[in-house]
């Protein structure tokens, strides 16, 4: 908050990538948050309906609201599969 209070009053915009342990306090609540979701989406090789559909609403959600192209959306739910496989 003291910062936040600090770049307004210097008329500065407050971002949250700007303040390192604000940023990974972020990241690892979205990350925690998401873990449950994103391992059914990446826990299997051949999906059952059900987790193809929960695998398609994230990666139109990547793509929709974060700007993801459809192949790196795709690389990225690999990629954090990984993470959480190890």
């Amino acid at each position: 908050m003291i910062r936040i209070s600090s770049y307004a009053r210097k008329g500065r915009k407050f971002d949250y990538s700007s303040h390192d342990r604000l940023r990974e306090a972020i990241e690892k609540k979205l990350f925690t948050d998401l873990k449950d979701i994103v391992k059914i989406t990446t826990s299997t090789k051949t999906p059952d309906e059900m987790q193809l559909k929960r695998i398609n609403e994230v990666t139109s959600r990547l793509i929709d609201e974060h700007g993801y192209c459809p192949v790196c959306a795709n690389e990225l739910l690999r990629y954090v599969g990984s993470l959480l496989n190890r």
